[in-house]
């Protein structure tokens, strides 16, 4: 098996509210249990800090979704 583990940070474009949050992680869980791989989402003062990790292609697949959310900046 080829493993892939990508770790970083984005800012959130605004503040996220419990009830913002709580739909980020249905979002999120659902998205890993598609794509097969884990994952720890932190969210702390508008800074997510998230480590995905699983087959190297749902990797490349799932962090080219989360660079086109448009929840975070940049």
């Amino acid at each position: 098996m080829n493993d892939r583990q990508v770790l970083y940070t984005s800012t959130a474009a605004l503040t996220m509210d419990n009830p913002s949050l709580h739909a980020l992680r249905q979002e999120s869980c659902a998205n890993n249990s598609r794509f097969g791989v884990t994952g720890l989402l932190l969210y702390v003062d508008k800074i997510f800090v998230q480590l995905i990790e699983g087959p190297g292609s749902a990797i490349g697949q799932l962090f080219g979704n989360i660079r086109h959310d448009d929840r975070k900046q940049g």
